[in-house]
């Protein structure tokens, strides 16, 4: 964290990061209609895998991918099969489900890093109960849309950063404590140090 005029201002984020091709995510899944999965890739700017599907109408899109999605499997929004999208409404009880709207329309914005899901506890009126991936439930309407299966990369969390250059990699530079900086740095700084 530099400014403009080369003062840092952030400590504990670097510019140690690699360089990363970003690619173009479909959160909102409008086209409903059957596709074919191409391939399965690695995206370095998520925990997650992306699944890279070409639709019955020739348009290619990036979508989350859900565990237990293969090469050549076939996509169909209107079954009730892993990786397909529907609306809240018409899940069961029980449900794993992820990439969540919170809004209608305002693409998925929960579970949507590697090993996340959420699980439809009940239904009422014109909400739905989820338990999310933190342990808080939350109401939501039943018109929002959700996709079928856990999220991909369920290792995600089990995975340890093995030195220091994991974490700065990802952007992370090490937090130094106050007491051993010099005074000059920081109000607890100075003396002999700990």
């Amino acid at each position: 964290g530099i400014n403009n005029s080369g003062h840092r201002t952030v400590f504990s984020k670097g510019s140690g990061k690699h360089k990363r091709k970003f690619r173009l995510i479909d959160f909102h899944r409008m086209i409903l209609i059957p596709g074919l999965i191409l391939k399965i890739e690695y995206d370095p700017n998520r925990s997650s895998k992306i699944a890279l599907i070409c639709y019955k109408n020739g348009f290619l899109s990036y979508i989350l991918a859900v565990n237990g999605m293969k090469k050549n499997d076939f996509i169909n929004n209107d079954l009730y099969r892993l990786g397909a999208i529907n609306q809240l409404k018409n899940f069961s009880l029980g449900s794993f489900i992820c990439c969540v709207e919170l809004r209608k329309n305002y693409g998925a914005k929960i579970s949507r890093s590697g090993g996340c899901f959420s699980v439809v506890l009940s239904q009422k009126n014109d909400k739905t109960l989820l338990r999310l991936s933190s342990g808080e439930e939350r109401f939501l309407l039943n018109s929002n849309t959700a996709v079928l299966g856990v999220v991909s990369n369920i290792q995600n969390r089990l995975k340890k950063k093995r030195k220091a250059g994991d974490s700065y990699h990802l952007g992370k530079k090490p937090i130094v404590r106050g007491v051993a900086k010099n005074c000059v740095d920081h109000p607890h700084g100075g003396g002999r140090g700990k």
